[in-house]
């Protein structure tokens, strides 16, 4: 069996219980990280630690600069192959405005939204 990682980068604890529960209700091959710091996660990233096959970045977290976690793995061959799922406001994702990001999911979807997103994900 071949297991899949996500690394979840959010400041938000309520984040971390919602995501690990709908990503483990409906996958048994998948491990979710979760990192509360986004200056840790980039540095984990960027000593290649941890390469996983998914990053979900909280774009709304205070003092953070989603443009320079996405340059993290853009920099990096290593990391170009990570798949970046990101969530937060409408807003925040269209003043990102990258291609980098392959999904984004608003910050206001339900628990069963939630757990829709993550079947297609890891079936995509």
């Amino acid at each position: 069996m071949t297991v899949r990682t996500c690394l979840l980068v959010s400041d938000d604890p309520d984040d971390h219980i919602e995501f690990t529960e709908a990503l483990y209700e409906i996958s048994n091959d998948t491990v979710l990280i979760g990192i509360t710091h986004p200056m840790k996660a980039m540095n984990l990233l960027a000593l290649k630690r941890l390469v996983p096959d998914y990053v979900i970045l909280n774009l709304t977290m205070t003092g953070f600069s989603p443009a320079a976690f996405v340059k993290t793995l853009e920099d990096d061959p290593a990391l170009q192959n990570i798949r970046l799922i990101a969530y937060g406001d409408d807003d925040d994702y269209r003043e990102l405005n990258t291609g980098r990001i392959s999904t984004f999911l608003n910050s206001d979807a339900s628990y069963s939204e939630l757990r829709e997103f993550f079947e297609k994900m890891l079936n995509t």
